[in-house]
């Protein structure tokens, strides 16, 4: 959008605390942002699944261009 437009909209997120909004609706909320800790962190949010209470996890990762030139006009 940036290359295409000359606009940053939408494309310069800031971290949200999904985890914090999960627990703020009665359900849990893991943070993950150590990779050596995924494992860890995806058996916890099993386990908590099944006692049938709902889970988010929210996963930190990097800046990327993934979605670079998906924008078509």
């Amino acid at each position: 959008q940036i290359e295409l437009l000359g606009d940053a909209c939408g494309t310069e997120l800031l971290r949200t605390a999904y985890h914090t909004v999960a627990e703020g609706y009665g359900g849990r909320g893991l943070l993950l942002d150590d990779p050596a800790k995924i494992d860890e962190t995806l058996r916890e949010a099993q386990a908590i699944a099944k006692q049938g209470k709902p889970v988010v996890v929210n996963v930190m990762i990097g800046k990327t261009d993934f979605r670079k030139g998906s924008i078509s006009m």
